[in-house]
């Protein structure tokens, strides 16, 4: 089973992140999931094809389960300190 179905199977769903850059969903995603929290970005298939940006169409929306949705808000909303020096 995929990762995209797996989450499916999960329950609702809750909209965790809205954006247009997919970099930064696929890190958010990417984050998430090592985090232990099952991701899924819905959009990604038209953002790619059509490349639109007008009232919607081509925004991704970053998704989780709505039980985790608010640990998810919370580590994202997290600081991480790099060090001056590294």
């Amino acid at each position: 089973m995929s990762g995209s179905d797996e989450i499916r199977n999960e329950g609702e769903l809750k909209e965790l992140k809205r954006t247009w850059d997919f970099a930064e969903a696929d890190v958010v995603k990417s984050f998430l999931e090592s985090q232990g929290i099952p991701c899924l970005i819905k959009g990604e298939a038209i953002g790619q094809l059509y490349r639109i940006m007008t009232d919607g169409l081509g925004e991704l929306r970053i998704l989780v389960p709505g039980e985790l949705l608010e640990t998810a808000q919370k580590l994202l909303e997290e600081k991480v300190e790099i060090p001056e020096d590294a």
